[in-house]
């Protein structure tokens, strides 16, 4: 069955907003990329991290409702405001509506502020506002109260999976005829603890991330949410289609009438390796890790940027322009989204104009 793309929202280093994400494609905005200072067992280290910028919040939710909803929440929120708006879409029948959000880490800080408070004052001082906000499913049934959407309301979390378990769940719900429309959604949450996980495996030194350079670590970790509004309905303010979602064994088997590949590159040392195969063929390759950081769900930052590529019929250069230029796409366009499982296994994640 086919999908299509009807709204993006997109909160990142980039800033809040589809607008935000064309800027950073074409190289008119640069992320917000902070410094931070650790503590770790060889002293102080300096650990560079893209931070997510969230604008305009108090246009869809109440100022005196976002007091005790946590920062990670308020991205979601922002962002499945944004894509609801980006579609143009008036749901009638919200018990026709769904969401699914998935997130490797979920609320991280929350999750560590929830254990500072249970070791330092014991299980009865622990706050329960903090543990509530601490789950993961917590964000979707914040969007679905604050969206009044009465359908399916899903949580998953697969790490570097979470993009293809929660389209292959949207496929399920929509061949069932569970819903009309569905809001999905994906993001990280930065911490301090994310800080010293990245330096522990060498990562945050840099203030670049090179994707395809497997000979060094450039990992810089990132946070943000982006959500997207798919339909049934083909029309023509629609992104694009979905229309493959399968998992391959051997990378020779991507189909030749892709034109364009978006690898799961985020600058761990190594990464790009297991890709390396796709190198020496006429895909165009791109990844676009350097705008958002690394996330687990970052690979849904790229699905977004593909989907935006095959509207505005223009393939972006990669950031700073390292392998690629430009490319002009046309109506029979498709970009895959590969991305790495378990079992030397690869997803594959197709979309079309």
């Amino acid at each position: 069955m086919d999908l299509y793309i009807t709204g993006i929202g997109v909160v990142s280093a980039l800033g809040s907003g589809i607008n935000t994400l064309e800027a950073g494609l074409r190289g008119e905005k640069k992320p917000l990329i902070e410094e931070r200072t650790i503590e770790t067992k060889a002293g102080e280290k300096t650990i560079s991290s893209h931070i997510a910028v969230m604008e305009g919040l108090e246009k869809f939710v109440p100022r005196q409702s976002l007091r005790r909803i946590d920062r990670f929440t308020q991205m979601s929120l922002l962002s499945s405001h944004l894509a609801l708006e980006d579609s143009q879409l008036t749901i009638e029948d919200k018990t026709r509506m769904g969401i699914i959000f998935g997130s490797g880490y979920g609320s991280l800080s929350t999750s560590f502020s929830f254990l500072d408070a249970l070791i330092d004052h014991g299980d009865k001082c622990a706050s329960p506002t903090l543990f509530a906000s601490s789950v993961h499913n917590s964000l979707a049934s914040q969007a679905a109260i604050s969206l009044k959407f009465q359908g399916p309301c899903l949580t998953i979390t697969c790490f570097q999976e979470t993009l293809f378990s929660v389209l292959l769940n949207a496929q399920m719900l929509f061949e069932n005829e569970d819903v009309d429309h569905l809001l999905i959604g994906f993001g990280e949450e930065h911490c301090d603890v994310r800080n010293y996980a990245t330096n522990q495996f060498g990562g945050g030194e840099t203030r670049y991330i090179s994707p395809f350079d497997s000979n060094q670590c450039s990992f810089l970790p990132g946070e943000g949410f982006v959500s997207f509004l798919l339909s049934k309905e083909n029309n023509p303010r629609n992104y694009c289609k979905i229309n493959g979602i399968k998992i391959l064994t051997d990378l020779q088997e991507v189909p030749s009438d892709i034109d364009s590949l978006f690898l799961d590159c985020d600058g761990e040392k190594g990464k790009a390796s297991s890709y390396q195969t796709l190198f020496n063929k006429d895909f165009h390759l791109r990844t676009y890790s350097p705008l958002f950081g690394g996330m687990p769900s970052g690979q849904a930052f790229d699905m977004a940027a593909a989907a935006l590529s095959l509207k505005k019929e223009t393939l972006f250069p990669l950031p700073e322009n390292t392998v690629d230029n430009e490319v002009t796409l046309d109506s029979s366009s498709t970009i895959g989204l590969i991305g790495q499982r378990a079992n030397m296994q690869y997803s594959l994640i197709t979309l079309k104009k």
